[in-house]
């Protein structure tokens, strides 16, 4: 077996036989290519009246290119967007006005990253006039996120073009030269006696000349296309290529990028015929066939056959042709690694009379195509879509999309360009689901098609497997909740202190303890009147535990433990203390708070809550708080503030029974993309490098609230209506801690408090950057503790 191939045998799958063989005769135990139904969105924008330009570029880092457009509307006003793609579903990450022309209005634009803050900036060419003589230099207008999510547009970066730069005549190639996470842009420019590259690196903030190398083997009159980035010898630096006709004679040269400069240039043999350098609708491509990690050159060289020279690192082998078969529809034409093999793919739609269309994936064998039968080549089902039945000319770029992240489908998505739909489609490896279900926890619920995406190395796998309680966020099809499922044994209940907390379900209520029942009625209703969203906060809370839909431990029974905090009846303290001693005599197991109160003479609760800790039957599950308009340190926040989460005890004896866990909410981010930003805690998320003790996720968290139609008050205490939300802070990252506890519980119902506490810390993950704000940078890890818990014998 090639050791391509080894990525078959990866956790992920259990496959039903061996990789594709070399040859195509084929076997029964083939892995097959399955393309998936297709993913349909609505339209980006409902105005016919706007021009709209598409881009694909990766907009979010998750190595997977999303769809950015700039539009032009009715009033001549500019929009600048972009919408993720999440396995062909998209959803809009940000929409920027603008009526200023100096800063959109730019000739041969492009979205790249000249920043290296990983979101692209819009940039492209901007022109001068000078007396009677114009000229083009580079503009980039800088696209900025705030601490909030908000994006802007930010400050201009320009860089300089040589005076003869015409556009008609030569592009701006855009490329990361010099390995930094920046986009720089190079030209190729006639100077009189033949040719020269022309670079300039991006310092963030500016451009600055950095190579100039002229293109030997070029002639003045020799024709000059395909002009491009593409890494030649596989050392990962972009080296710059380009196809010259010269005297009858096509070849392929490359100069090699070595360190940011471009110096040896190399030049193929002359290519055979079929090639034409001017030729428009001769397609072609780099992209690595054979899968030794250099980018091969293939090009469609007729109507029914193509062509690949694999690259040596110094110069190409002899072309490779394929046996004749159905070339597609010529905007459709594509490589992605269809079957995981680590060799790209030619794939492509082609069309069915005037009625339906197929999709083709022909696969590369390394050192020949395959045949265009299974297992050679793999088609769709017959599809129908209107929308993709109107032409060519009608279906804007489309584009075979092959994520470079560890996770990902690859998949076909087109803009369908009158009604400014976009349509994917999914391409998958045929697998069984996992029969270890203890080595990564994705139950049995989840279909193949959520399951098989291409993981490049089993490492990958376990840290996919090992994140999921990041994701949480992220509307994955796995999560906490996946483990609570697989594992819970026992019923467990979580307690929620909150001013009013309803439940949907109601057989999920616990139990309900009201501690206003000397409030008159009238006070109650003008503290929920005054503070309406106080009425569904606790609610939320609850739900991110117990929701069969959005909750991280489906079914669990709720206790409720209300309060309001009204000082003209009782003072908050009393209430405290009150809530305190029922918790100890109840001995419930675990208990959610997420409020405050202002800190008075008489809200110290340190005894109350180290009897609970003495006792050690119950673990009280806190919010660090949040603070605007960014977090404070605990230290500072816990001044003016009284709750659990300010409990810090210094003698040794209860700090080791301390029952208190202070949990601080991460922002947004998926681990297993590392590229997607940087892990760090929610931007109102309050810290403390030794006084929290966890972190989890808290940002857009998915919950369910009441709604009421007619206001609160004590005739109608019932919720009209279920609504869900997207809520963010510690109030919800505290329930996804208490319902990783739950499970733990429920599998080891005799555990102690501080037996949960240490299993659920002890097997946190540990994040360098966060050590400064919570204690060992500890970020919560719910598939080890949980497992620590589950996978052994009661105790």
């Amino acid at each position: 077996m090639h050791s391509a191939f080894l990525s078959c045998l990866l956790i992920l799958f259990v496959l039903g036989g061996d990789c594709p063989p070399k040859d195509n005769t084929g076997s029964a135990k083939a892995i097959r290519i399955l393309f998936s139904p297709e993913t349909k969105n609505d339209r980006f924008e409902h105005d016919l009246g706007r021009l709209t330009t598409s881009y694909w570029i990766d907009a979010n880092g998750d190595g997977v290119e999303d769809l950015c457009s700039k539009t032009t509307n009715i009033d001549l006003s500019t929009t600048l967007s972009c919408h993720t793609n999440y396995y062909g579903k998209f959803s809009k990450l940000f929409d920027i006005g603008s009526s200023s022309y100096d800063q959109l209005l730019l000739v041969k634009p492009q979205f790249t990253d000249v920043t290296g803050d990983g979101i692209p900036d819009y940039c492209g060419l901007d022109f001068h006039v000078s007396g009677v003589n114009g000229y083009y230099s580079v503009r980039c207008v800088s696209i900025i996120e705030n601490k909030k999510g908000e994006y802007s547009t930010g400050g201009i970066i320009e860089g300089s073009l040589s005076r003869g730069f015409e556009p008609s005549k030569f592009d701006l190639y855009w490329g990361d030269i010099n390995g930094d996470k920046r986009s720089d842009y190079c030209s190729v420019e006639n100077v009189g006696l033949g040719y020269q590259l022309a670079c300039q690196i991006s310092s963030g903030t500016g451009f600055v000349p950095k190579s100039t190398a002229k293109l030997n083997f070029t002639s003045e009159t020799a024709k000059i296309t395909f002009p491009s980035f593409a890494d030649i010898d596989g050392d990962t630096d972009k080296d710059f290529t380009w196809i010259e006709e010269a005297n009858g004679r096509i070849r392929i040269l490359f100069m090699k990028n070595e360190g940011g400069k471009f110096g040896s240039q190399v030049a193929s043999d002359p290519i055979g015929a079929g090639l034409k350098a001017d030729d428009p609708s001769t397609v072609r491509w780099w992209t690595d066939w054979n899968g030794d990690g250099k980018s091969d050159f293939c090009y469609a060289s007729d109507s029914n056959t193509i062509q690949c020279l694999s690259s040596t690192g110094n110069g190409f082998a002899s072309a490779v042709k394929s046996e004749s078969m159905e070339l597609g529809v010529g905007t459709s034409r594509g490589w992605i690694d269809a079957n995981n093999d680590g060799k790209t793919d030619f794939c492509r739609r082609v069309m069915s009379g005037g009625s339906g269309y197929y999709y083709i994936c022909t696969l590369s064998q390394g050192s020949s195509f395959g045949g265009v039968n299974e297992p050679g080549s793999y088609k769709s089902d017959l599809y129908t879509d209107p929308e993709m039945l109107l032409g060519e000319s009608m279906v804007q770029n489309e584009k075979w999309i092959q994520p470079t992240g560890e996770t990902g489908y690859p998949m076909h998505c087109a803009v369908q360009g009158l009604l400014d739909k976009a349509v994917c489609q999914l391409v998958r490896k045929e697998g069984s689901p996992l029969v270890d279900q203890d080595e990564c926890p994705l139950d049995e619920e989840l279909s193949r098609e959520k399951r098989s995406s291409g993981y490049k190395n089993s490492g990958a796998v376990a840290a996919a497997c090992a994140a999921l309680w990041y994701r949480t966020a992220m509307h994955m099809d796995v999560g906490v909740y996946k483990l609570a499922k697989k594992y819970k044994r026992k019923d467990v209940y979580v307690t929620v202190v909150d001013h009013k907390v309803f439940i949907m379900d109601g057989s999920l209520k616990k139990f309900k303890r009201d501690y206003n029942e000397n409030t008159p009625v009238a006070e109650i209703n003008s503290f929920f009147s005054s503070n309406p969203v106080h009425l569904t906060h606790g609610s939320q809370v609850a739900s991110v535990i117990y929701d069969y839909e959005f909750g991280q431990a489906p079914g669990t029974k709720i206790g409720i433990r209300e309060k309001i905090m009204n000082t003209a009846t009782h003072s908050h303290a009393d209430t405290w203390r009150k809530i305190y001693d029922d918790i100890l005599n109840d001995q419930d197991p675990i208990v959610v708070v997420t409020g405050s109160i202002r800190r008075t003479p008489d809200s110290n609760f340190d005894d109350r809550i180290d009897a609970i800790g003495v006792q050690n039957k119950s673990l009280i599950v806190s919010a660090a708080g949040n603070s605007n308009p960014e977090g404070k340190s605990m230290n500072d926040h816990c001044i003016s503030f009284e709750m659990p989460a300010c409990y810090f005890p210094n003698d040794p004896v209860r700090k080791n029974r301390d029952p208190v866990i202070r949990v601080a909410a991460l922002s947004q981010y998926d681990p297993n993309r590392p590229e997607y930003g940087i892990i760090e805690l929610f931007f109102s998320s309050n810290f403390g490098s030794d006084r929290v003790d966890i972190a989890a996720p808290g940002e857009r968290i998915d919950v369910r609230g009441p709604f009421f139609r007619t206001p609160y008050d004590d005739g109608n205490p019932s919720p009209d209506e279920w609504h869900n939300h997207v809520s963010s802070g510690t109030s919800f990252a505290t329930p996804i801690v208490a319902a990783v506890l739950a499970t733990m519980k429920s599998c080891q119902p005799k555990a102690t408090a501080q037996q949960l506490k240490q299993g659920l810390l002890d097997n946190a993950d540990v994040v360098e950057g966060l050590k400064t704000q919570v204690i060992n940078g500890r970020v919560l890890n719910a598939q080890r503790a949980i497992q620590a818990f589950c996978i052994r014998e009661e105790l």
